[in-house]
């Protein structure tokens, strides 16, 4: 556990004694779940209350200068050994948390239990079965958004399916949840795979790629409304991820990063518009910049590369679980 965990836990205790509802369990994701925090890191907190008086599901804060995200559910929403056993692969945050309040070792019992089967046998086979109808389901979306000549959405589909697969990649052979560890995953244990996706995917070297993410939020504020999603605060939290991944000297995992920050904006904010249609709303100069940081139209040859790509991590994926199995 790095010192900057032991300095947030203690800071996220806090903000939890004075929070003004009954709070039955309360958990830490990220960096200070997983014990890794750095000078970049924010806080992220789900609580579980019995009470409805919440508001508000997702709110961000500032507390004794830290950011905080704070998710608030109600207990029922507690996760269950069935939830676990019927889908491991939604299940794995399960892992990667600290818990800070936990009302007669419920969801300590939850998490050793997502522990012991997310690395047993079966649990690995239920996770490869389950990304891999993940993956196959995007990859039928992004060849028909082709023959509706719909490249946006073929490009978010095609991308979305191979960051699936490299995410439980990522799971099975590094043991992590981490976002900021798939491509170094990929890049130090597949590095021809590496090369392949960046020869054909749309993302540039570039640290600029935050500032366009601002301007996109900025945007969006203006005109999409007030979601969540377009809180100054995520302003911030987007410049903590590209510095931290700067001084890694890593500018394709910034780009990564931040496409991935403008895709879920797209999600918080379109109400259902396909993507193609949302981005031929954006102003033409705020559409070329996303353009360099992977906001970009596939065509057949691109879609087909990553649906060869993604196949590629998912056999690879197959090997090591029949292996462990």
């Amino acid at each position: 556990m790095s010192g900057k965990t032991g300095v947030l836990r203690q800071t996220a205790l806090r903000f939890l004694e004075k929070w003004p509802h009954s709070i039955s369990y309360a958990t830490a994701g990220g960096s200070l779940g997983r014990g890794d925090a750095d000078a970049f890191s924010d806080i992220d907190i789900t609580i579980y209350c019995e009470d409805n008086l919440l508001e508000e599901t997702h709110v961000n804060k500032v507390y004794e200068d830290e950011i905080i995200q704070l998710t608030c559910l109600h207990t029922r929403d507690l996760p269950s050994e069935h939830d676990i056993y019927r889908s491991p692969w939604h299940a794995r945050f399960l892992t990667e948390i600290l818990i800070l309040k936990d009302t007669e070792e419920r969801f300590s019992h939850i998490k050793q239990v997502a522990l012991d089967h997310l690395t047993s046998a079966n649990g690995l086979i239920t996770m490869t079965q389950e990304v891999t109808a993940i993956v196959n389901q995007r990859m039928v979306a992004a060849r028909q958004a082709l023959k509706r000549g719909m490249g946006y959405s073929a490009a978010m589909s095609a991308l979305g399916a191979w960051a699936e697969a490299a995410f439980l990649y990522l799971y099975v052979t590094w043991q992590s949840c981490a976002t900021q560890h798939v491509l170094p995953c990929i890049r130090t244990e597949l590095n021809a795979h590496y090369t392949s996706l960046i020869e054909n995917s749309p993302f540039q070297r570039s640290y600029d790629s935050v500032s366009i993410v601002k301007k996109y939020r900025a945007f969006l504020r203006k005109y999409k409304g007030d979601a969540h999603s377009l809180a100054p605060l995520h302003d911030e939290l987007c410049e903590r991820k590209a510095q931290r991944l700067q001084e890694q000297q890593d500018p394709v995992n910034v780009t990564w990063h931040m496409y991935g920050e403008v895709i879920w904006l797209y999600f918080e904010t379109s109400k259902g518009i396909q993507l193609d249609s949302f981005v031929g709303e954006l102003p033409l100069e705020l559409k070329h910049d996303l353009a360099t940081i992977g906001l970009t139209p596939f065509r057949e040859k691109q879609v087909e590369t990553l649906g060869q790509l993604t196949e590629q991590l998912i056999k690879k994926v197959h090997i090591i679980v029949n292996r462990t199995s």
